[in-house]
């Protein structure tokens, strides 16, 4: 069995890389996070639940401490047992587990919070004294546990005047047995007085009064969060301003200065098209060599599993990640920066919190971690709602399941994007204009919009399904050929640019990320007008003139995102999965331009396909609603979203995107009903305790 961390570690390992799946492996229990496995057959089943202990919530998160106690070889373990779980929940549940024939297994948890676990005078001899008996060590057992914030987690337990005593020539395994059973037999005494009489025993968070908690700035309070979101709000704007400084700077001169300068007047403009594989194949060679010789850069899921698994995106990726998803970005790959941003951001956020302020607390650093990620995409959208909703949603499959961070990360992407378009002079505004003579502005929103929205969400997840399983054959073509692996970086990359170059070449709307080209797309306007690309009609003056060539530039440009990922391109999927969604929405204008307005059409299959892959439903209405500013048509884009969630919701495409360990319990679909009075009894039969000694 491997050495689990000392519990007093700053930072322990998640186990939220359990998934539900797991259960069904009886006999065999796995802690992720460590190298190596756990195996315990004797480990008891968790299968029953409840939820009727509302009057004993205490948060619990990840502490693989608990994970080991499996034995209880003395009351000192017993101890750190009860005291990590939530109140007496877990050991409770257990108990009854013990007694389920299935032997399924599940995972107890600890709490990342701060708090004292304290008996009320009532729960004594009523003034508040309790007795000990001199016949035994545990007649009062105080239970003390450090958890992974290095704070103590007390339980005090209610004396007993019938304590039993050791009988003579007991064996010692006897005697332990005798010991814990005791333990946990005044413990349910306890628990018993609190159905009986919830104030007994109550929760209180070691916090005083709002200047006390901005004097010390205490972890975890809401005074450091506020000092902590604007620090991490200010280094993270000034970070995204020097990032989209240099690539600006790299795609105006790459793109535009140099071939203007010596290009046009020294080549055939026959033969002007050859700049695009030219500057492609060199940025993808640099791509390569990046990851040869700086090491991995990681990618979206790569964030969201270090977000999960250690709460913090390690910073030696930062480096690389900047390097190669400029090169990325500036060889017309089909990924954006909001990916690297986000990586990069979030790295900031966990390196204040871990080395400047010294944050100890896991949930505590997550936090900070997910304000550096909200910073980064509200600061890139300009939406510092539907930016910082992206961050937490991104992490999840199904909706925001880090709630608890969402106010402080909201707070630190309006600071991040005050900084950033201040330093940058960007002004907060929409970016594309969907309007025409024939489709204003929405003033309004008919009902019926919203049922062509749901079905609109069922075609763009429909899409969606068509490219995820492309990309999947894609990834295993690339497998086969052993390109994966980061010592083939370069040849992985050139495998992957031939076909992005090939499909650049002839529909030049399909380079890029297409922020800005989305709204030649959605309009249908002159190649001329694509702003980052050069020379922008390509080899044959491509032109979308009609809904063949508008299909063709939305099944190319999922062509190129697949290629894009699969070469070792890094970058994010966000904008380019709406731009091809906008090029399908556009389609389907032309299938029915009487029924639906093309803004809602276009908008509505942007969002559903970008919902289907990055499980974005929220933070994808927000941001595409507001970039086109068309506020009026959130009802159906919110209903694509939705329906596109559902439908897709067995279709993981980021694989890393996982349930929280410590609220998965709630998302079960069978209920349990329990009969507590008849669980604990006052009696010392055999059964009870092999029961209360968990063999």
């Amino acid at each position: 069995m491997p050495t689990l961390p000392n519990e007093k570690s700053s930072l322990l390992p998640s186990t939220t890389g359990i998934s539900d799946e797991d259960d069904n492996n009886e006999g065999e229990y796995r802690i992720s996070g460590y190298e190596g496995d756990y195996e315990d057959s004797s480990f008891p089943t968790l299968v029953k639940r409840r939820d009727s202990f509302s009057q004993m919530k205490m948060v619990t998160h990840n502490d693989p401490l608990l994970l080991s106690t499996h034995k209880y070889e003395s009351a000192e373990d017993f101890s750190k047992f009860l005291g990590s779980t939530s109140l007496l929940k877990n050991g409770i549940e257990q108990g009854l587990a013990a007694k389920d024939k299935k032997n399924s297994f599940h995972r107890s948890r600890s709490s990342s919070f701060t708090m004292t676990l304290e008996v009320s005078p009532e729960a004594g001899n009523g003034d508040g004294s309790h007795k000990k008996d001199s016949s035994s060590d545990i007649a009062q057992p105080v239970i003390e546990y450090y958890n992974s914030s290095q704070s103590k987690t007390k339980f005090k337990t209610t004396p007993n005047q019938h304590t039993r005593k050791e009988p003579p020539g007991m064996h010692e395994s006897e005697r332990q047995l005798s010991h814990n059973s005791e333990v946990f037999r005044q413990v349910s005494i306890v628990y018993q007085q609190q159905i009986k009489k919830p104030t007994n025993v109550y929760l209180k968070k070691i916090k005083k009064n709002f200047f006390e908690d901005a004097k010390s700035l205490a972890e975890g309070t809401i005074p450091q969060s506020v000092v902590l979101a604007i620090i991490i709000g200010i280094v993270c704007g000034i970070a995204c301003y020097l990032y989209y400084s240099v690539l600006f700077f790299g795609l105006e001169y790459l793109w535009h200065t140099l071939p203007e300068t010596y290009v046009v007047p020294n080549w055939d403009p026959s033969l002007h098209w050859l700049w695009i594989p030219l500057v492609c194949f060199t940025m993808c060679t640099l791509v390569g060599l990046t990851v040869v010789y700086m090491g991995e850069p990681g990618d979206l899921p790569y964030t969201i599993s270090r977000v999960h698994c250690e709460a913090y995106i390690p910073m030696d990726h930062v480096s690389p990640m900047v390097f190669a998803s400029m090169f990325s970005i500036l060889g017309g790959g089909s990924l954006g920066p909001e990916a690297p941003l986000v990586a990069i951001c979030g790295a900031l956020g966990g390196f204040v919190s871990r080395r400047i302020f010294r944050q100890s607390s896991t949930n505590v650093v997550r936090k900070h971690t997910f304000m550096g990620m909200a910073g980064a995409l509200a600061a890139f959208f300009g939406i510092p709602l539907g930016g910082s909703l992206f961050a937490l949603e991104v992490c999840s499959r199904f909706g925001v399941e880090y709630f608890e961070h969402l106010v402080e990360s909201i707070f630190c992407g309006e600071i991040c994007l005050w900084v950033f378009r201040s330093l940058a002079g960007l002004p907060i505004e929409p970016i594309w204009n969907l309007t025409s003579i024939a489709n204003p502005r929405m003033m309004e929103c008919e009902p019926h919009l919203i049922v062509l929205g749901a079905l609109i969400g069922l075609y763009g997840a429909l899409l969606a399904y068509i490219f995820a399983s492309f990309h999947w054959k894609n990834m295993e073509f690339f497998s086969k050929l052993d390109l994966l692996d980061n010592k083939n970086a370069v040849s992985r990359a050139w495998l992957g640019m031939v076909f992005i170059v090939m499909v650049s070449v002839f529909i030049p709307h399909t380079a890029f990320w297409g922020e800005e080209e989305i709204q030649i797309v959605a309009t249908m306007g002159p190649s001329k007008d694509l702003p980052n690309i050069w020379p922008p009609t390509g080899l044959i003056g491509f032109e979308m003139d009609g809904p063949f060539k508008v299909f063709l530039v939305g099944c190319f440009k999922l062509i190129s995102i697949s290629f894009t990922v699969a070469g070792g391109l890094r970058g994010g999927y966000i904008f380019p999965l709406m731009c091809s969604g906008s090029a399908f929405g556009r389609l389907l204008y032309f299938v029915l331009p009487e029924t639906i307005p093309m803004q809602v059409a276009v908008l509505c299959t942007a969002a559903a396909m970008n919902v289907a892959i990055t499980r974005t439903s929220l933070a994808t209405t927000l941001i595409l609603a507001m970039l086109p500013g068309e506020p009026m048509a959130v009802p159906p884009i919110l209903m694509a979203s939705l329906c596109s969630l559902f439908a897709t919701s067995y279709m993981p495409f980021i694989k890393s995107q996982i349930t929280r360990s410590d609220i998965d319990h709630s998302l079960f679909h069978e209920e349990h009903n329990i009969d507590i009075d008849s669980v604990f009894t006052d009696t010392d039969n055999e059964d009870e305790m092999s029961l209360y000694s968990m063999q």
